[in-house]
């Protein structure tokens, strides 16, 4: 994909930071400009070059893998753009936060009609949260407070716990089971239906979530949190890994074309929050072997040979949620691979052609 310099007019340049500025910091995080892409905001007025710069990206009603690989480098060209005219000067500054009058310790207010996390987690809190979620959907959701609380002790704990990529775990013994669940893709009523019917996680009852939890379906910020909150409550009781939907270059697309999890979360809590979540992501893990003869990964083998657990280990997982997907560095090429990779009918290694 082209460049986007010489797309722009100084005009549109300068309309566009404005409106791409969401949380109103006088600079422009690369991700909020891609977003405001992709909602159609920005091609109100735009002139022809500029709209055409776009047109592959919104226009991916059959996205695979090609065109994947196009959105991300597209995401690429974006970074490198901003670096060159973007925010040359300016710093993005937070703003401070003060514990009111009338508020709890994380600053909810006393108000606050949504619903209220106990803490710190246990695991009739996380029953809790579950049963909520239950009985009232996204209808009564967390405040973006303890949403970000959850989010910030789930990754201090999940690193403690699991360090390296490849989790070694065992089915708990004697009378224990190890559930495994494939993609839930933001369907809560799915995972409610999952845990209520096999039984909520404990050391004893462990469940192993595969990844994919989240784009398509518009529900993967309460899932998350479920599984969050019982991994806090016990760390033996669930392992996260990471999918290639736990990816903020998917999650920037839009569900229709296979991601929204992004515009998910800014439609519920904002940029900051997502942010959170993207730290979470970093944090997940990428395999499991169980009882040191099962290997369990998202995506499948590699094109790596004679590839060992070690070698996995020495992957940076937790410095980006995803490699490029044009990136010629052995490493992030197994990294793509744990995450994108099909199994086929045919010995061999093939081109994937399916729908991400």
């Amino acid at each position: 994909m082209k460049s986007l310099d010489g797309g722009f007019t100084p005009k549109e340049i300068k309309r566009l930071f404005k409106e791409a500025d969401t949380d109103g910091s006088n600079s422009v995080d690369w991700r909020e400009f891609l977003s405001w892409i992709i909602n159609g905001t920005a091609m109100r007025g735009m002139g022809a070059k500029g709209a055409a710069s776009f047109e592959r990206l919104l226009n991916t009603e059959t996205q695979d893998e090609a065109s994947f690989v196009e959105s991300a480098q597209m995401g690429h060209n974006v970074t490198e753009y901003l670096k060159r005219n973007g925010s040359k000067g300016k710093s993005r500054t937070r703003k401070k936060t003060t514990t009111k009058a009338g508020c709890d310790e994380f600053g909810v207010p006393a108000d606050y009609s949504g619903y209220r996390i106990q803490w710190p987690m246990t695991p009739q809190g996380a029953k809790d949260l579950l049963d909520n979620f239950l009985h009232n959907g996204s209808n009564k959701p967390l405040h973006a407070k303890h949403v970000q609380l959850i989010l910030d002790e789930f990754v201090a704990a999940y690193k403690d716990r699991h360090p390296k990529p490849v989790i070694e775990t065992e089915v708990p013994q004697p009378d224990g089971r190890l559930v495994i669940v494939g993609d839930t893709h933001g369907q809560l009523a799915d995972v409610l239906h999952i845990l209520y019917h096999l039984g909520p996680p404990s050391a004893n009852n462990r469940y192993l979530f595969n990844g994919d939890m989240v784009d398509r379906g518009n529900q993967g910020v309460e899932i998350l949190l479920i599984l969050f909150s019982f991994f806090l409550a016990d760390n033996e009781s669930i392992i996260v890994h990471r999918g290639n939907h736990e990816n903020e270059d998917m999650n920037a697309l839009h569900a229709d074309n296979g991601g929204g999890f992004e515009d998910e979360v800014m439609e519920k809590y904002g940029l900051q929050v997502y942010r959170h979540f993207i730290g979470a992501f970093k944090t997940l893990s990428l395999a499991s072997v169980i009882n040191k003869e099962i290997f369990v990964v998202h995506g499948g083998l590699t094109r790596v040979k004679n590839l060992t657990i070690d070698y996995i280990n020495t992957l940076p997982f937790q410095d980006y949620t995803a490699p490029h997907p044009l990136s010629t560095n052995v490493k992030e090429q197994l990294f793509s691979d744990l995450l994108w990779s099909d199994p086929t009918e045919y010995e061999g290694k093939y081109k994937r052609s399916r729908q991400a």
